[in-house]
């Protein structure tokens, strides 16, 4: 009886040992990450056509929009590659295409909106990138918007239709500090 105390001490002393071994020893030796990736917009799919990384951009040191002031919309589209179908009993093979246009983008946090280069195409499988020009716009904000908020930007296509995203505004450093500003106000 007396031995398996001892071995049953021995086990837990070693357990512990091991512990904190593990524990201090390799904790010590992992570096700390200074920086952070930029953080990411909003994302998802409208029909066929992915949106990527959806954002307003702040403005200014500290990021804030002021109500009244037009705010750039930046972000990613990829439409789907071509689909094959069977179109008849032959078993002739045609495509059928994949692609749509952007027509609209709409927020209840501004007057109106403006597509400066009008409508964006995309076609079978291809992507576009919305930036870092500001060529969507939000105009009229209603209200002041900072790096903390996040606005609700609704992008209506021809053949997929609409939806609604909650998106961030993010400020315009680091990552960011290189895509444009939304165009000063000429009224």
């Amino acid at each position: 009886m007396r031995t398996t105390g001892m071995r049953r001490r021995g086990a837990v002393a070693a357990a512990a040992m091991t512990a904190a071994v593990v524990s201090g020893g390799c904790g010590a030796q992992i570096p700390v990450q200074l920086t952070k990736a930029p953080p990411a917009g909003a994302a998802g799919n409208v029909g066929g056509i992915a949106v990527r990384n959806l954002f307003v951009l702040g403005s200014g040191p500290g990021g804030t929009l002021a109500a009244g002031a037009a705010a750039p919309v930046y972000f990613a589209l990829a439409g789907r590659a071509t689909v094959q179908q069977t179109a008849n009993a032959q078993g002739q093979v045609q495509p059928q295409p994949g692609g749509d246009v952007l027509q609209n983008v709409t927020s209840p946090d501004a007057a109106s909106s403006r597509l400066v280069a009008g409508p964006v195409s995309i076609r079978d499988g291809q992507n576009v990138r919305i930036g870092p020009e500001a060529t969507v716009l939000l105009e009229g904000l209603a209200r002041p918007l900072s790096p903390a908020d996040n606005v609700k930007i609704t992008l209506s296509f021809k053949e997929s239709g609409s939806r609604t995203f909650d998106v961030p505004v993010l400020p315009p450093n680091g990552f960011w500090s290189s895509y444009s500003p939304a165009p000063a106000s000429t009224g």
